[in-house]
């Protein structure tokens, strides 16, 4: 790799020697900051390490939070001083720089990360890749992320190469919002500078309590919200946008000094001592972000001290110069090394990844972000992830070719994206292809004696695999964690004459094609009533250690329609695994969740002549479709899959009012359970079962329901 040099070699300018510029005295603020450069340095370095060995630095996602305040200092400063000198905002201008910026670079990734994903992920996760790629396009990555509910700080089970857009959609968001807001504000007092400056002030501060209060109440109630969500993150660039407003430029020399150094141990500190298990980000995020802030505060007005000569070293310099460009492409390099080597990686791979992330970075910067620069002022002011900007620059130059250059760029990610869909629906078919087909009887092998002939695909393929879900999962049928209010829908028989209603967590919900077909063939109407984590319960049951109080109003919901409109029949399914909150363990949660379905039998039984709980379906020890992915023989003794306490078993011993009906021998042959049964793969997952096996069960769980095809009835 080329040593980075002083010489813009996209501008053919010069940069200020840099150790000029940090001993001379009274520096403007808009003036390069070396300090800042070599903060964002930090700020990658401690992901960058994060990522590829998370044992070495546990808490090194926090320099994530070290940019967003970057960011908002960076971003506010200069919009602030646009503002003082034309008492005005060039949106166009802004937006375009912004786009020139950032734009072409992340299109890059987006585009070497759908080619990367044909090439070496496995094709289970193709669909998932391409939803990624449109989420990050849109900078919509971290509401799908938080839609999904993906722990972030568990770095060695990567969801996916481009879950790290999700700070980057957070920053753009921001900016969407910042400056319009910026403006809006400044005409309301345009006459009075010093009121103006003022107002902006105490906007940022009312809007970042707000947002450092739902952060603290989501970190402890949601952690998965609070960590992607927007508006529990706004609040860490405000820090920084308060920072750029506030005249905070006097103070001692030693007192900047000693603050710089405390800065850089906050954020540093956070890295060691920070790990997955610390409740983040809430009150612990203030830890790098007050520090980050402090190191700022540090070198600003031009004040330089040992932590300012510290940051503007050579090596910091140069990453800080490539840390957009590194921040989009090590995370993708160290995913698709994990599929393609499998594992974390150790010294080895670690080190090549680094170094790869390092020269995929620097081609970047120097051949895609700088060959977009339209400026050719001096370096801009560096800032977070997504780079930053010149303070003022010609704005009929940068808004010329911006919105093409923006739809461009975005529409190539979106190419790539649709050409991975077209790719796996083309390899991919409904179950009506199959519904009559004989070459495909998945359940029927092991409960009818029917053969399935060798040399065949199994379905659903695994690049569909993950998305083989029940209809009730993109209808809005299936109840997410947050509902709270329960909504029936109709499946099976249009206008049967019997009632059948299903009810319980997605265990349950892994029967729900069963049931569409059982209730066509026998004429039976079903209705489901399903939700995440959420089997029907009395109880509060716990998710993420709270009490999952929507799971116990929907319950309550789900109840008082059945009494309003009794069935013929309730089903009941769930997970083995769930578990009571406040429960000492899980042999407690196991006793007082039995109890707990005892009474709900009864309860029910008051509402329908027949209560039938369906055993928990058997789980695997790995994911099939990823095993699958591997050519390996994915399966596992029947013991194993089974192991474990049935709550639903214990209940229907102990009360006679139920029924029970264990499917398992429809799963499983009476020695293993494999991933693929009847050319049909069984499993999306560990634990729930592909929408077309679920309909292969259809004949065989109508025989134990006993319930006649319709024709003979």
């Amino acid at each position: 790799m080329p040593p980075p040099g002083w010489l813009d070699r996209a501008s053919g300018h010069r940069r200020p020697d840099l150790w000029s510029v940090l001993m001379t005295a009274g520096t403007h603020v808009s003036g390069f900051r070396p300090d800042i450069q070599g903060l964002r340095a930090i700020a990658v370095g401690v992901v960058l390490v994060f990522h590829i060995w998370p044992q070495w630095l546990p808490g090194g996602y926090v320099g994530v939070d070290a940019f967003f305040v970057i960011s908002g200092y960076l971003i506010t400063s200069l919009l602030a001083r646009e503002l003082e000198a034309r008492n005005d905002i060039s949106m166009r201008g802004f937006y375009g720089r912004r786009v020139r910026r950032l734009l072409p670079a992340a299109s890059l990734v987006l585009v070497f990360t759908a080619v990367a994903t044909l090439l070496v992920a496995p094709r289970f996760k193709w669909m998932e890749v391409a939803q990624d790629i449109v989420a990050s396009a849109l900078y919509a990555q971290n509401w799908r992320l938080m839609a999904n509910s993906v722990d972030y700080l568990a770095a060695e089970e990567a969801v996916g190469p481009l879950q790290h857009f999700w700070s980057l959609a957070i920053e753009e968001q921001f900016y969407i919002v910042w400056p319009a807001l910026i403006l809006l504000v400044a005409r309301s007092a345009s006459r009075n500078p010093q009121l103006r400056r003022m107002l902006l002030t105490a906007t940022v501060a009312l809007v970042s309590l707000a947002s450092l209060a739902a952060s603290v109440y989501l970190t402890s109630a949601d952690p998965a919200i609070a960590y992607f969500a927007s508006h529990t993150r706004v609040w860490e660039l405000g820090v920084g946008c308060v920072l750029a407003l506030m005249p905070w430029r006097g103070g001692a020399p030693a007192l900047r000094a000693l603050a710089g150094w405390l800065g850089l141990a906050m954020v540093l500190a956070s890295a060691v001592f920070f790990t997955k298990q610390t409740p983040f980000p809430g009150y612990a995020a203030l830890l790098p972000t007050l520090g980050t802030a402090l190191a700022i505060w540090s070198g600003s007005g031009g004040h330089v001290a040992a932590p300012q000569r510290l940051l503007a070293v050579p090596p910091m310099q140069f990453l800080g110069d490539i840390s957009y460009s590194l921040y989009l492409w090590h995370w993708p390099l160290i995913v698709f090394a994990g599929y393609a080597f499998g594992g974390a990686p150790g010294i080895g791979l670690g080190l090549a990844l680094l170094a790869a992330s390092l020269l995929f970075a620097w081609l970047s910067k120097r051949y895609v972000e700088d060959a977009f620069r339209t400026t050719h002022s001096p370096v801009p002011l560096p800032s977070g992830p997504t780079g930053g900007e010149p303070a003022s620059a010609p704005a009929p130059r940068l808004r010329d070719g911006a919105l093409a250059l923006g739809v461009g760029c975005t529409a190539v990610a979106l190419v790539s994206a649709l050409a991975i869909g077209l790719l796996v629906k083309s390899r991919s078919e409904s179950w009506e292809n199959y519904a009559a087909n004989a070459d495909y009887p998945g359940a029927l092998v092991l409960t009818a004696g029917a053969t399935a002939p060798a040399g065949k695909d199994f379905i659903p393929s695994l690049e569909s695999a993950r998305s083989d879900l029940a209809d009730a999962y993109g209808n809005g049928c299936h109840a997410r964690p947050q509902d709270d209010v329960a909504k029936g829908c109709s499946i099976g028989a249009e206008t049967g004459e019997r009632t059948a209603v299903l009810i319980g967590d997605s265990h349950a919900a892994n029967w729900i094609p069963a049931f569409e077909e059982l209730g066509k063939a026998t004429g039976w109407r079903v209705i489901s009533y399903t939700k995440s984590a959420c089997p029907l319960t009395l109880l509060d049951h716990s998710i993420r250690g709270k009490p999952y109080t929507e799971c116990t109003t929907w319950s309550r919901d789900v109840i008082e329609q059945l009494r309003k409109s009794p069935p013929d029949m309730i089903v009941l399914g769930r997970s083995r695994n769930s578990r009571i909150f406040g429960s000492k363990g899980k042999a407690d949660s196991d006793q007082r969740s039995t109890r707990m379905l005892e009474e709900l039998v009864t309860e029910l039984r008051g509402i329908s002549p027949r209560v039938v709980l369906l055993q928990d379906t058997p789980r695997m020890p790995f994911d099939p479709p990823q095993c699958l992915a591997g050519d390996q023989p994915c399966s596992v003794p029947r013991a194993e899959a089974v192991a474990g306490f049935d709550p639903l078993v214990a209940a229907a011993a102990a009360n006679p009012k139920a029924e029970l009906i264990d499917m398992t021998d429809a799963i499983c042959s009476p020695e293993r359970c494999d991933s693929v049964v009847g050319n049909v793969l069984v499993w999306r997952d560990p634990h729930h079962l592909t929408a077309v096996y679920s309909r292969t069960l259809a004949p065989v769980l109508a025989q134990r329901l006993g319930l006649e095809p319709a024709a003979a009835q």
